[in-house]
Parts: structure tokens; C-alpha cells; sequence
């Protein structure tokens, strides 16, 4: 599979809207689940403006890896599509 490397947009923050594509792919490594999801639905959801690291951070909101007392990231959650 080749990976994307979409360019950076001012600010340097991705956005959903910059994510390539029509379905967004999220992996939780450590969890071991995975989703496909429809990016327009993403966006009638949270913005088209919502930054890919907020996004990810409300999609694995409900694993139960993601909060620990050290703040550390458990989950491993990612878009195994992007290299950013």
C-alpha cells in the first residue's frame, strides 16, 4: 500500500478536510481495533475544521487505554495512511 504525505496547510495543524480520500482509516494498536469511516459523515459530525489529532482523540475516546494516570498514550490509536 503507498502511504500519503499530504503537505502541511498554514499552521501546521492537519484538518479533517485536508485528510485525503473519502473513508478515514483509524488503528489502535495496542487495542487491536480498527475503523473505516465515512468522512463525510465525519464532517456533518465535527467540522470539516476539526484538527486530525482532536478527531482521533474523540474516536478513541471510548477505550479504556487512552486515560491513565500518567498521560500516557496506551492505545496507539493513528492513520496508518499518513505519515506526518
Amino acid at each position: 500500500m503507498r502511504r500519503l504525505k499530504p503537505s502541511l496547510p498554514r499552521g501546521g495543524a492537519l484538518r479533517l478536510s485536508d485528510y485525503p480520500g473519502d473513508a478515514v482509516h483509524v488503528v489502535r494498536d495496542k487495542c487491536e481495533r480498527r475503523g473505516l469511516y465515512s468522512k463525510d459523515r465525519l464532517i456533518v459530525r465535527y467540522g470539516a475544521e476539526i484538527g486530525l489529532l482532536d478527531l482521533l482523540n474523540r474516536i478513541a475516546a471510548d477505550c479504556p487505554r487512552v486515560v491513565n494516570p500518567l498521560g500516557n498514550d496506551l492505545c496507539g490509536a493513528h492513520y496508518p495512511e499518513l505519515l506526518v
